[in-house]
């Protein structure tokens, strides 16, 4: 008989939200997770903006002090702005799950 060490295999066990929260676990996290991570934060935002313009553009009544040309380049603006944050997030999921986790690009992305 072996003698017990009283070491047990220890599951690895989920983070609380507690530590989820903490800096240090997001600190592990790869470049491209915390790019994906912001990409998706600003996506929402960026939403909720467009969606502003637009509701503006559809009721002039209620914002008479933009001039209805500049709200519509704006409009188009916010709507490219959108395309790209959504473009930079899919490449940041991409990347992430993929073999470039750890690619330099997504350091400086955000």
């Amino acid at each position: 008989m072996g003698a017990d060490t009283g070491q047990r295999d220890l599951k690895p066990r989920e983070p609380s939200f507690s530590e989820l929260s903490s800096h240090s676990y997001l600190i592990t996290w790869s470049a491209a997770g915390k790019s994906a991570l912001v990409s998706g934060v600003v996506t929402g935002l960026v939403i909720f903006a467009t969606g502003l313009l637009h509701y503006a553009a559809q009721h002039p009544a209620e914002v008479p002090f933009i001039d209805p040309a500049a709200l519509e380049v704006q409009t188009q603006l916010s709507f490219g702005v959108l395309g790209l944050w959504l473009l930079l997030g899919l490449v940041s999921l991409a990347a992430a799950r993929g073999r470039f986790n750890d690619s330099a690009l997504f350091l400086h992305a955000p």
